[in-house]
């Protein structure tokens, strides 16, 4: 076994290229970008900016073309039950390998709205016969069944992605352009006529997901792994132990040198009234013990910037990437990759 030992700033220079935010790289088309990128998130509109940041020669009209006209990239749950492009292709191996996440969380959601086992089979037929002739957003759904008992329409938005869990459903189109999440679903098998989910391996899929993730993401432990994936420990193990089988070299990683790129977060809390944010004793207190550990640490503040006079006085350097606002936190993720490689 090999053992390395790396700065913290070597790391940031390593992923920040493997990642794909290298100006002197060739530029790569956006498929590319998500198959080498696993774990972009799917939600609009982080999946366009995810894309476009890592593809300078990319377009809003190229992303589009891939989930829409040529449906080879499609949004489904997958690690940690959380929304990811994924390539159409790889879709029943990575389905096989992760929908128990997302099947137990909605499941949950769907019993604890009231909803037994027949209130959830029969809504779930009805949702499927509707959606028979196209596309429909949730808002559709309920026009199109205004009969649905009240405890099924309040949980209408559990019931689908359950659905989509269990492979009947999934995303579709996007009404409003590409910073809308009004979405569309579809009857999985109308939307994708060529996927077949059966055909996909449980085992193959988390090797699949083992082996980009370490590639995009190295080097890493099989622990970040586990906590990435979402998968049980025994599973995400198993796909680790896997790779070694294959010849995947194992790399022991040593900590990096102390003092060195540290990187303290910190989460507005929401209290009072009307969602006012503020930041609790218990955070301020944690940051100003993180700071005497390290004097020269960067702040990142994940609230409105006016939080900042919140934040102790020996917070030197702080940077706010404000929560409810994507290209802010992208101009915050880029401005810090950039100190990190001046080092």
């Amino acid at each position: 076994m090999t053992k390395l030992e790396i700065t913290s700033s070597q790391l940031s220079r390593h992923l920040w290229t493997r990642q794909g935010f290298d100006a002197t790289e060739e530029p790569r088309p956006a498929a590319q970008v998500i198959e080498a990128v696993p774990g972009v998130y799917g939600a609009a509109p982080t999946c366009y900016l995810s894309v476009l940041a890592r593809s300078p020669s990319a377009n809003l009209a190229e992303l589009d073309d891939l989930l829409y006209t040529q449906r080879s990239v499609v949004r489904t749950r997958a690690m940690r039950a959380n929304l990811f492009l994924v390539a159409a292709r790889d879709l029943p191996d990575i389905f096989q390998a992760t929908s128990h996440l997302t099947r137990v969380a909605f499941a949950e959601l769907v019993r604890n709205a009231g909803l037994d086992a027949d209130a959830y089979k029969n809504a779930a037929a009805r949702i499927e016969a509707a959606l028979e002739a196209a596309p429909l957003t949730l808002a559709e759904i309920r026009q199109a069944l205004p009969d649905l008992p009240a405890n099924v329409e309040a949980a209408l938005n559990y019931v689908v992605g359950l659905m989509c869990g269990e492979g009947r459903l999934i995303r579709a189109g996007v009404r409003g352009g590409w910073k809308s999440d009004i979405t569309e679903y579809a009857r999985l098998r109308d939307w994708l006529p060529g996927v077949d989910l059966g055909s996909g391996d449980a085992e193959r899929g988390r090797v699949l997901l083992a082996r980009r993730y370490f590639h995009a993401f190295g080097p890493a432990s099989a622990d970040d792994f586990h906590w990435w994936s979402g998968l049980p420990r025994e599973d995400a193990d198993a796909a680790v132990a896997a790779l070694r089988a294959a010849g995947a070299e194992v790399t022991e990683v040593a900590a990096p040198t102390p003092g060195r790129a540290v990187i303290i977060a910190v989460y507005a809390d929401i209290r009072g009234w009307k969602g006012r944010a503020g930041l609790s004793e218990r955070a301020v207190a944690a940051v100003a013990d993180a700071l005497e550990a390290a004097p020269d640490a960067t702040v990142v503040l994940f609230g409105h910037p006016r939080l900042a006079a919140e934040l102790p006085a020996t917070a030197a350097h702080v940077l706010a990437a404000w929560g409810g606002e994507q290209l802010m936190q992208e101009a915050a993720a880029r401005r810090l990759a950039a100190e990190r490689m001046d080092e």
